[in-house]
């Protein structure tokens, strides 16, 4: 790794590194090596001459001596270094409170349920204007003993690890196979992620060239920046769309919403973000937004779907804006075994 130094340097995800120090430096002589890296980091201006660009880098660091769950401990302390501006941060037993255990517990629990088949597909319906069930959305759930855990429990904490991508194949795998002698459609959620994974591309890829009906797939985005500027995002749209399957940007209305970048996806669908829905029928601005949203998707040839459709007040005043599809608990919550 450079000076004079033993340590075994890899590389966790995009903006992440882990230097392990396996032994060999004293506690003081790595918190030191680890505060000069640091600083000759960032102090340095990093000039790029073919763009005629200076870059400087903010850094952080998370440092945990921990024996056990070390990884997990460095990543808690470097979310306390981002929050609260400072250079590293020493993991310390003292100022951790149950969130934090709680996200190591459920990390242990992450990973017995990816080496025992624990996560497992639940279906909700997705209806058309006549209420009839034309497609299915898959959604994952894990098993904890005899207990079914919605996402909310497990997903955020699942994407820091390399667990994740085990959760999106395990899903895509079972509703391939629940569906593969069906008519309706299926739905199934990619995030940023799983598009820049080159081996969940690749298992993705597999799986559609071995279903038998591909234009019944839809490709569910999660509406960010970051699918946006994804390197590489149109190919693998277009492998999508020359395989017959569908896109549809997910969460539509409260996060990035600029209009202008689905001119470049050129989505089959949009799927109005549930918090806009969910109080269409009282709420002004929620109104005007969804009446916006499909009025625009209109234009472009986009179908639209109105996500937490809970009451027939909400499905009526949908209608009324011409919305194409509806999905939520009025209709059905999701099922382990879906409606034949």
């Amino acid at each position: 790794m450079g000076r004079g130094t033993e340590l075994i340097l890899y590389r966790l995800g995009a903006d992440e590194v882990v230097v392990l120090n396996p032994c060999v430096q004293t506690k003081d002589k790595f918190l030191q090596t680890i505060k000069d890296i640091v600083k000759d980091i960032e102090h340095n201006i990093f000039y790029f001459d073919d763009q005629d660009l200076e870059i400087n880098i903010s850094l952080h660091a998370g440092i945990s001596f921990e024996k056990e769950h070390a990884i997990e401990k460095a990543n808690t302390a470097i979310k306390k270094a981002k929050k609260e501006h400072l250079d590293y941060v020493i993991y310390d037993e003292a100022y951790q409170e149950g969130r934090h255990l709680t996200n190591i517990e459920m990390i242990t629990k992450i990973k017995y349920a990816t080496n025992n088949y624990g996560f497992i597909a639940y279906y909700q319906p997705i209806v058309d204007r006549d209420n009839s069930i034309i497609k299915y959305e898959s959604l994952v759930r894990m098993r904890d003993n005899q207990k079914i855990l919605s996402p909310f429990y497990f997903l955020d904490i699942a994407k820091k690890t390399k667990y994740y991508q085990h959760i999106t194949r395990a899903v895509i795998y079972q509703a391939f196979k629940e569906f593969k002698d069906r008519d309706e459609f299926i739905s199934v959620n990619l995030s940023a992620d799983d598009i820049i994974n080159s081996d969940t591309q690749d298992f993705i890829k597999n799986q559609l060239e071995n279903f038998n009906a591909p234009q019944r797939v839809i490709f569910e985005l999660v509406e960010s920046e970051d699918i946006h500027d994804i390197k590489g995002i149109k190919e693998f749209i277009s492998y999508i769309k020359n395989k017959g399957s569908k896109i549809a940007i997910d969460d539509f209305g409260t996060g990035y919403s600029n209009f202008s970048y689905l001119l470049d996806l050129e989505p089959d669908y949009l799927k109005i973000d549930g918090s806009l829905v969910k109080n269409v029928d009282t709420d002004k601005k929620s109104y005007d937004i969804v009446k916006t949203i499909v009025n625009f998707a209109h234009t472009l040839n986009i179908k639209v779907i109105a996500e937490y459709v809970h009451s027939e007040e909400v499905l009526k005043v949908c209608k009324e804006l011409s919305v194409d599809e509806f999905q939520g608990y009025l209709f059905s919550e999701p099922l382990a075994n879906p409606k034949n």
